[in-house]
């Protein structure tokens, strides 16, 4: 007997998790409360580290177009006062 799975939200971690899911023949619907992508405006970046973010999207064969797409030059961070000197790097 097959079991129905349900995925509730569609944002990156229920994405991926169904993704991985369907790889490996499962049935799965996913299930979101906003009515589109435009719904509400977009967060801010996401860090997908290597052992766990990344790990996932390689279970989901996802990684390849991870790595064409991903910013990995965007790791660093410098806040600077109004002056322009250096508070945080």
């Amino acid at each position: 007997m097959r079991h129905r799975i349900a995925v509730v939200g569609s944002g990156p971690g229920g994405l991926t998790f169904a993704r991985v899911l369907h790889r490996h023949d499962h049935l799965v619907t996913v299930l979101e409360r906003d009515p589109g992508p435009d719904a509400r405006p977009p967060g801010g970046t996401l860090d997908l580290h290597e052992g766990l973010g990344q790990r996932a999207l390689e279970k989901a064969g996802l990684l390849a177009e991870f790595e064409a797409l991903s910013r990995p030059e965007g790791q660093a961070m410098r806040i600077l006062d109004t002056d322009g000197t250096v508070l945080r790097d």
